[in-house]
C-alpha cells in the first residue's frame, strides 16, 4: 500500500520538476474577499513555488512561506525574485512560530497527503490569531481527476505517491469539528481539459485567431453566466479542487 510522502520524496519531486505554477486567483479572489485590513500577517503551509504568497504581497500582505523541502524553498527564492516573502522551513505538525501570530493561514495542495488532516490543521489554528480566516484547499472526490489518480496510485505512477480527496461536505465538516466557524467555500480546476474548453468556447476565435465573430457584448454575458455559475455550491462542489475558509472564533 502506497504511504505519505517523505520529505526525501518531495525534495525529489521539486528537483525534477520544471513546471511553474500558475497563481491560483480564484483562491486569492476569496481570501480577498474576506480580509478587509492590510498590513495582513499570512502564512502559507506547504507553499512550494510560492506564488500564491508572492501574488498577496501586492495587496499589502506580509507574507511568509513555510515548506518541508528545502528544495521547495530553493525554487520559491527562483520563482520569486524582488518580492520581500519570508521563506521559513517547517514541518506543518510543528510550525515553528508562536500561538496566535498569523491573520491567515493558507494552503494549497498539502492536506490531502496525510490520511489524517486533523494534526495538521490544528496546528495551524494554533498559530491563527483569533478572529483570523483559514483556507483549506484539497482535490474534491467527485470529479473524474479522483479516476484518474486513484489509477496512477495503483500502478505507482502517482507524482507524490499517494493522496485522498475531500467532498466540500467532509472538508467543512473537519473545520469545525476542530472549532472553526466556516465562512466561505468555493471550487476551481476543470478536468479533463476539454471541460475547460467548453467553459471557454466563447473565446476560442481570441485565443486561435478563427474566423468566428460573437459580438463583445455576447461573450461578456456568455462570461457573466459561467463565473455566476461556478459561485454556486451544487456546480462548483462537482469541480476538479475545493477550498473552505473558516474563522478562528
Amino acid at each position: 500500500m502506497a504511504i505519505e510522502p517523505t520529505r526525501s520524496k518531495w525534495d525529489d519531486v521539486w528537483e525534477s520538476t520544471t513546471i511553474e505554477r500558475p497563481v491560483h486567483h480564484t483562491i486569492i479572489e476569496k481570501i480577498l474577499s474576506h480580509i478587509d485590513h492590510s498590513p495582513c500577517m499570512s502564512l502559507e503551509v506547504g507553499c512550494g513555488s510560492g506564488v500564491d504568497s508572492a501574488y498577496l504581497t501586492n495587496f499589502g500582505f506580509i507574507a511568509v512561506g513555510m515548506d518541508y523541502s528545502m528544495s521547495a524553498l530553493t525554487r520559491f527564492a527562483r520563482s520569486n525574485p524582488g518580492h520581500k516573502i519570508h521563506r521559513v522551513a517547517g514541518d506543518t505538525f510543528a510550525i515553528p512560530f508562536g500561538s496566535n501570530s498569523f491573520d491567515l493561514v493558507f494552503s494549497q495542495g498539502l492536506m490531502e497527503h496525510f490520511r489524517d488532516m486533523r494534526p495538521a490543521l490544528r496546528e495551524q489554528i494554533r498559530v491563527l490569531k483569533p478572529g483570523g480566516l483559514i483556507c483549506v484547499d484539497v482535490p474534491q472526490t467527485w470529479n473524474l481527476a479522483t479516476l484518474y489518480k486513484r489509477w496512477h496510485i495503483m500502478r505507482g505512477t502517482w507524482f507524490a505517491g499517494w493522496e485522498t480527496n475531500y467532498s466540500l461536505e467532509e472538508l467543512e465538516g473537519l473545520l469545525k469539528e476542530c472549532g472553526l466557524r466556516v465562512v466561505d467555500s468555493y471550487g476551481w480546476l476543470y478536468f479533463p481539459s476539454f471541460v475547460y474548453g467548453i467553459r471557454n468556447l466563447h473565446t476560442l476565435n481570441e485565443r486561435y485567431k478563427l474566423p468566428i465573430w460573437l459580438p463583445n457584448n455576447i461573450k461578456e454575458k456568455i462570461e457573466d453566466l459561467w463565473l455566476w455559475l461556478e459561485d454556486q455550491r451544487w456546480y462548483y462542489r462537482w469541480l476538479g479542487c475545493i477550498g473552505v475558509i473558516a474563522q478562528k472564533l
